[in-house]
């Protein structure tokens, strides 16, 4: 008995369904993440010395650049973010507990810097910089934690982030993660003096510089090979700082 071999036509249609059966998959994991929305509300009570310096370390940061948005209230989110791939919104990290990260915990701020996943369990697109702060210590995490948490809450929601198919399923961020997320970022200089090593966490890490600096991929990721050498966004450019 000879047998024969399935058509091409049947591979690509079974390709097609797998697909479907994937992209329905992820939607469902995506809706079913996005529920996880309770908890109680954190009461943080830091020393004042640690808010201090979680001020200075979120001006190191940059925080408020992206999470402010024009006319509105520091760090109450909404600064909208062009990108080849739609439109990105920033979040509201004031502790407002239903808007903002009133709910979140140290560990889960930690988790959001370091990883890219939000308390909700979804992952955070990389526009915000987690693959600069993912070389942030846990005891600069936490002390900015302590001082966001210190703000005024702000009951402002955050506008739905507007990216195309496919790129507006998160889930297909974990395979983004394990391809681009990287422990450290590479230096451009050599150095062992105290002063070069704080001058690169300020840059590769708390600065973030390279997320403006360094040229992308085809799919958002900073080219590394070419890190600090300038990068043209529309009609927004950064300069090469090498």
């Amino acid at each position: 008995m000879k047998l024969h071999r399935p058509g091409r036509w049947i591979l690509v249609i079974a390709g097609l369904i797998l697909i479907a059966v994937t992209v329905a998959t992820a939607y469902a994991l995506q809706n079913l993440l996005a529920g996880k929305s309770g908890g109680p509300t954190q009461m943080v009570n830091s020393p004042a010395e640690i808010v201090a310096r979680g001020k200075y370390l979120a001006a190191a940061a940059d925080c408020a650049a992206c999470h402010t948005a024009p006319g509105g209230a520091p760090f109450a989110g909404g600064l909208a973010m062009q990108s080849g791939f739609g439109t990105i919104y920033a979040t509201n990290i004031t502790p407002d507990p239903d808007e903002g990260i009133g709910r979140w915990s140290a560990d889960d701020f930690w988790r959001a810097l370091h990883e890219g996943v939000g308390r909700d369990g979804r992952q955070l697109y990389p526009a915000m910089p987690y693959t600069s702060y993912r070389g942030m210590t846990r005891a600069d995490s936490d002390a900015i934690y302590a001082y966001v948490m210190q703000l005024r809450p702000m009951k402002v929601a955050s506008p739905l982030t507007d990216l195309k198919f496919p790129f507006n399923i998160r889930l297909s961020l974990i395979g983004w993660n394990l391809m681009f997320l990287h422990d450290n970022l590479p230096a451009l200089s050599t150095g062992r003096s105290a002063a070069w090593q704080r001058g690169r966490y300020l840059v590769n890490v708390m600065g973030h510089c390279g997320e403006c600096h360094t040229p992308r991929g085809i799919v958002g990721e900073m080219e590394l090979s070419r890190s600090l050498m300038g990068f043209a966004l529309g009609r927004v450019a950064a300069p090469d700082i090498t």
